[in-house]
């Protein structure tokens, strides 16, 4: 998800970010390793804030 310092990964319901990363490309490999362990979903967001993809591992 877009942030202020670049791209955050942040699990559902979490209040904390797992981690901040400059590069979106970053963010999404991290985001795609938590989901592949946890069985999960990733959703990828716009600088906009909309939603541009959703992969599951699930």
């Amino acid at each position: 998800m877009p942030h202020p310092e670049g791209w955050a990964v942040k699990g559902e319901g979490n209040e904390r970010y797992t981690a901040i990363y400059k590069y979106q490309d970053d963010a999404i490999q991290r985001a795609k390793d938590i989901a592949r362990n946890c069985r999960a979903d990733v959703i990828i967001y716009r600088q906009d804030g909309t939603i541009r993809d959703r992969i599951s591992y699930g």
